[in-house]
């Protein structure tokens, strides 16, 4: 919903734009022009002094483009650069350029944004400074926006926006709420959607005098994607089962019945436990799933599961199926052996089998299974060693296997085996780190060179970083694939892919003047059938569904990395962007969000957005096959 009104608000400001053009020239890419291509190649380049030239250009096209193209670049000699153009006569320099003071996340713009509010008269530009003094803030500058009065929708949105991302940046008070809540009951979508976004997001601060509020906004609110929302803050307060149980009964959207089920908590009534038996044989992809996580969370009673022991082998998601096998498992069912015997025989995809894997330490028995698996090289290695991580985080006598695995396999340069051997250092998962000494990560690090490995490259840095009580800082990115802009020359401004899996096409919109770089990649590889035969290998009900990567697992790229581009544009329901393991570091993986994810915006390249229904982006699951990638130029 959201992405779509910002999608827009640009396109009425670039028909400003091209309006300045002749019939001949708009019916070209905007890339056409030599100069608009050198000022990209310059930021493709991480050029700023070169770009630099470019923030005073007489001609207002090649200010816009400086303006945008800033945005990623993040240069500090650019900085002040942009806040001069907050002032540009043009208004979609100013814009641009706003959105691009605000990715710094620099108190020190805050005097530049006040100026721009109060000189500001275009709604949608004062909605982007708003946001952009929220990315920006201190405590004063919330307290500004919590006190600020808009005079139009759009500001009204974009205050609410200022508002979330300084509670990202750990201003929200306790007080604040009370006005964020009041704008539940706004007419406008976005400014419901935006509080609604702060209320599930923040984790400072119980709600439960909101309870209320939030049951009287569910029971007006007509937007699915707000409604999941609500949900979501209702597992912030002390609402009752019977209520959520309820919604996941009734409620027509996919999105709020999963989100339901997440925030289900023990002990489950009898009735609650049916109802999540029946989530489990949803239709809906996503709600079958939520269930079969919460299934880890509440132990079936063993009457209930002589109920589902047939979607072991009947039920088309592999979640589902690991979750009740490993529930009969643990209750020492006596067909639980045959059922794993005649699942592994009709399951035997690397992808599925990777889902049961993954989960498997949650059975006690299962050690010598994940040992057997730990060290492979794919997606069932990658699940098991992952497992036997899991497992030695809460069993001290798997934590010697796990230590033994783990230093084998950064011998051995196992990408996937790595990253998560480096990542349970980083986030402090187990008890006892120093067992994998600084030493053995450095000696690994010379076998994750590579672009492909970038991602394990980067975790162990952090973890060694982590060892040695170092602050870890990043080295700049040097991706070596440069635009091609014969190809983006021949992508115009209404190209669309269509991705066909074995669950229908998903059709979207290629950005291409937002993200050419990211929009042509897509293109060359879609061209030489590189995901002919691809999976989507990780889905996150009411979050996103990921694939595009040829191992299966999320590990690994292309041999090549690009640079990421940010845009104005922001993530909903649809909406493509490129998975990266940090700035300046995509490649071939994407994903499409289920809902909004305001947090992903300009943190991750966009470069389409679903023109269809949706319909088939929900039936998509773990495994779901990528047939081929067209592109309509």
């Amino acid at each position: 919903m959201n992405h779509i009104k910002t999608v827009a608000v640009y396109a009425i400001l670039l028909f400003i734009w091209s309006c300045s053009e002749t019939p001949e020239e708009r019916r070209e890419s905007v890339f056409a022009d030599p100069v608009i291509r050198d000022i990209y190649t310059l930021a493709d380049r991480r050029d700023a002094s070169g770009l630099k030239a470019y923030a005073d250009h007489e001609n207002a096209a090649y200010r816009t483009s400086f303006a945008r193209v800033s945005a990623s670049v993040l240069a500090p000699e650019l900085f002040e650069p942009l806040q001069e153009l907050m002032k540009d006569p043009i208004p979609y320099v100013r814009m641009y350029a706003t959105f691009a003071v605000g990715q710094y996340r620099d108190t020190t713009a805050l005097l530049a944004l006040e100026k721009a509010i109060k000189k500001a008269t275009i709604p949608e530009i004062k909605a982007e400074v708003l946001a952009a003094i929220g990315k920006s803030a201190n405590k004063n500058a919330m307290e500004y926006l919590v006190f600020h009065e808009p005079s139009t929708a759009e500001e009204e949105a974009g205050k609410i926006w200022g508002i979330y991302y300084a509670m990202l940046r750990g201003y929200l008070q306790k007080d604040h709420l009370r006005t964020v809540a009041a704008h539940l009951k706004s007419r406008e979508d976005e400014t419901r959607l935006a509080a609604a976004h702060v209320l599930s997001r923040q984790n400072q601060f119980e709600l439960d005098d909101q309870l209320p509020n939030l049951k009287d906004a569910l029971e007006s609110e007509k937007d699915g994607e707000i409604r999941t929302l609500l949900i979501r803050s209702m597992g912030k307060t002390k609402v009752d089962n019977k209520t959520l149980a309820s919604y996941i009964e009734k409620d027509s959207d996919p999105r709020v019945r999963a989100e339901a089920i997440s925030q289900l908590s023990k002990p489950l009534s009898e009735d609650q436990l049916n109802t999540l038996i029946n989530a489990l044989e949803d239709g809906a992809v996503w709600v079958a799933m939520a269930g079969a996580q919460k299934c880890y969370e509440v132990a079936l009673p063993v009457e209930k599961l002589d109920e589902v022991k047939n979607l072991v082998l009947t039920s088309p998601i592999p979640e589902v199926r690991a979750a009740i096998l490993i529930a009969l498992l643990n209750a020492s069912h006596t067909e639980a052996q045959l059922l794993w015997q005649r699942l592994s025989e009709r399951y035997n995809g690397e992808i599925e089998r990777a889902v049961l894997l993954k989960n498997l330490h949650r059975f006690t028995g299962s050690l010598d299974t994940l040992k057997a698996y730990a060290l492979k090289d794919s997606p069932i290695g990658s699940a098991a060693f992952e497992a036997l991580a899991n497992g030695a985080k809460n069993r001290e006598d798997w934590e010697r296997t796990y230590y033994d695995f783990s230093a084998r396999a950064l011998k051995q340069g196992l990408l996937a085996q790595a990253y998560i051997t480096a990542n349970n250092i980083v986030s402090r998962s187990l008890n006892d780190t120093v067992k994998i000494p600084a030493a053995k990560l450095k000696s690994a690090l010379q076998q994750f060179e590579r672009p492909a490995a970038i991602e394990t490259k980067l975790e162990l840095e952090k973890a060694i970083a982590a060892i040695e009580n170092t602050r870890y800082k990043p080295a700049s990115m040097s991706p070596e694939n440069s635009i091609d802009w014969d190809l983006v020359q021949t992508i115009s401004r209404k190209a669309s892919a269509t991705i066909y899996t074995d669950k229908g096409k998903l059709k979207l919109k290629l950005l291409v003047e937002d993200a050419p770089g990211s929009v042509s990649n897509f293109a060359r590889l879609a061209g030489e059938k590189f995901y002919d035969g691809t999976a989507f290998h990780r889905v996150v009900p009411v979050f996103v569904s990921q694939g595009g990567g040829t191992r299966g697992d999320g590990f690994g790229s292309t041999p090549y990395t690009i640079r990421s581009e940010f845009s104005p544009l922001h993530f909903g329901t649809g909406v493509a962007g490129l998975a990266s393991a940090g700035k300046d570091t995509e490649g071939c993986q994407f994903f499409f969000a289920h809902t909004s994810t305001p947090h992903l915006n300009g943190r991750y390249t966009i470069f389409g957005s679903l023109t269809d229904d949706y319909q088939t982006l929900s039936e998509i699951q773990t495994a779901t096959r990528i047939d081929s990638v067209r592109i309509n130029f």
